[in-house]
């Protein structure tokens, strides 16, 4: 097979690929049946053939993928265990070859004329996103794709080190909790450190028109006492060279001559509430032996979360230059995107007063009211299934597997 390439009939006979070389060609039988065995003595151990060596044997077809037997060694290349159902042993596939193998999902899918491979597990195709979406084997497959996107742009716990970062954007959601319904996987993943989310009583009902199409009505007390309610932190450096006139040598330190609000260093405490104009920090102007003041810009009042002192790379100046950590309150309001766990997504249209929303026999009202035509035509079985386990675990106080295909 290997040797030049001289007199080789291309449309009889495939190419052989190592790492992107051309190493020889063949028929295209022989070179499924070398992929075949190549499989084997991987999976066996034997012959000295790397378990991570992928196998991609690409057949002949009408305005297919360039046939041919590629194969790869290199480093840092995506693979992924799968069971091989001739020996039962584990194989890694890579993503270019998995393509082209028959990889059953459940052990009675397997037909050992078709398929060459099973999952380990039911779930092992599923990214760690798409792992967390409860009875996604219910759902309509766009639906779970929608979720992917949507739970990664979802507010949460991003991170844990907040007092130490001065990121220039941060949104926080200050009342998450852990979900009542959650796959066996969210325990492994440990999301319970980064939660984000929250349970809530909804109702499918069609309420007041204010939850027509995907609009959705929140219940006014659950909004006050807390549903939904995050922080944005944004960071603001102020360096007292920007405020020297055009020609004069900077001369200023921060320092206060007032009392009410800011502390002798000049600073204000931080903690502190500030709306539009209040002052944020004094300097002395050594030029004209003034003092001056550096004023809230922002229209949106803010509580000043931490300040840091920056100094230079020598140490030697440490008084001119701040950095001012804010934390807004980014609370629900009008227009706001909530979703559930099943890519059903829809806008926030009222607060609607506690005292006017429906309530069951026992007295209980909905947190979120959504509107029933949502289900039919999205088929996200998934959510129905999720909101009847969520029902039981709430009255047995137990959390409920949602693992998919289990």
């Amino acid at each position: 097979m290997a040797g030049s390439m001289e007199g080789v009939p291309g449309k009889t006979h495939v190419k052989v690929f190592l790492d992107g070389r051309q190493i020889g060609s063949c028929s295209d039988t022989i070179a499924e049946h070398i992929s075949r065995v190549l499989r084997w003595f991987k999976v066996t151990a034997d012959r000295n053939i790397p378990l991570n060596l992928e196998l991609g044997y690409v057949p002949p077809s009408e305005g297919g993928q360039y046939p041919g037997l590629y194969m790869f060694s290199g480093l840092a290349r995506m693979m992924r265990p799968v069971k091989y159902l001739l020996n039962d042993a584990i194989d890694m596939v890579g993503s270019f070859e998995q393509v082209y193998l028959n990889i059953a999902c459940m052990e009675d899918e397997v037909d050992m004329e078709v398929d060459t491979h099973k999952e380990v597990a039911p779930t092992s195709y599923l990214s760690l996103i798409a792992n967390l979406t409860p009875f996604s084997d219910f759902n309509q497959s766009p639906r779970n794709m929608y979720q992917c996107q949507m739970g990664k742009q979802s507010m949460g716990t991003p991170v844990h080190a907040f007092p130490h970062r001065t990121d220039n954007k941060l949104y926080r959601l200050q009342n998450v909790q852990t979900p009542i319904v959650r796959p066996r996987l969210h325990d492994t993943y440990k999301m319970d450190r980064y939660p984000n989310g929250f349970n809530a009583i909804v109702a499918v009902i069609s309420y007041t028109g204010y939850d027509m199409e995907d609009a959705m009505i929140i219940n006014k007390g659950a909004y006050e006492r807390g549903l939904g309610h995050g922080s944005v932190y944004k960071t603001a450096q102020y360096d007292l060279s920007d405020y020297t006139e055009q020609g004069e040598k900077p001369h200023h330190h921060f320092e206060s001559d007032r009392s009410d609000t800011l502390d002798p260093d000049g600073l204000i405490p931080p903690g502190t509430r500030v709306t539009k104009g209040e002052p944020i920090a004094s300097y002395l102007d050594r030029n004209t032996g003034r003092y001056r003041t550096i004023k809230f810009k922002d229209d949106e009042p803010a509580v000043v979360e931490q300040i840091r002192l920056i100094g230079n790379d020598t140490g030697t100046d440490m008084n001119t230059k701040i950095s001012v950590k804010y934390r807004y309150e980014r609370n629900p309001i009008i227009g706001d995107k909530f979703s559930s766990r099943h890519g059903q997504k829809g806008v926030c249209s009222f607060q609607y007063p506690t005292v006017d929303l429906p309530f069951t026999e026992s007295g209980m009202q909905p947190d979120i009211i959504i509107n029933p035509h949502a289900f039919p035509s999205r088929m996200t079985i998934g959510m129905f299934v999720e909101s009847m386990a969520g029902k039981a675990g709430a009255m047995l106080g137990l959390a409920q597997d949602a693992t998919p295909f289990s």
